[in-house]
């Protein structure tokens, strides 16, 4: 745009940036003939794509593995030291959060025998009964003292 007569006021207003981005892609055209950005200012990253497919499939092949876990197994297989952070900011670019697992009680067959029994017993109540029933789904139960705090 600039070549073709542009002022660098209009070519920011079109671009969408501001015009000391477009005196500096210019000034940089003019000085080494070509607009490629400098290589990136800031910290390296400490793993490589290779690295971060290998979390990755850590953590699909053990859905209940911790930071630590896998940061020693990528350790082992690579050589390479990364903190427990780098993983978990790895996971979650792959949009692999920590969740909680759902668990439910184990159902013995006597349990079964027992829940079967129940409905039965529902089939045979009229409309009259069931208008003192009230159905929510805001309980929560615990059977046991596990507190889910097993995170996946």
């Amino acid at each position: 745009m600039l070549l073709g007569g542009h002022s660098q006021r209009e070519v920011a207003r079109i671009v969408g940036v501001s015009q000391s981005v477009v005196a500096r892609m210019w000034r940089r055209y003019k000085e080494t003939g070509q607009f490629t950005r400098r290589p990136g200012q800031g910290r390296s990253r400490c793993t490589t794509d290779a690295d971060d497919r290998y979390i990755r499939l850590l953590a699909l092949r053990n859905r209940r593995g911790t930071a630590t876990r896998f940061q020693t197994e990528l350790q082992l297989a690579t050589g390479q030291r990364v903190s427990t952070q780098t993983i978990r900011n790895r996971l979650h670019n792959d949009t692999m959060n920590a969740r909680r697992p759902a668990t439910s009680p184990i159902l013995t067959r006597a349990h079964r025998i027992q829940r079967l029994d129940f409905t039965k017993n529902l089939l045979n109540l009229e409309m009259r009964d069931w208008e003192s029933v009230l159905f929510t789904n805001e309980s929560r139960f615990h059977w046991s003292s596990c507190d889910r705090r097993i995170r996946v």
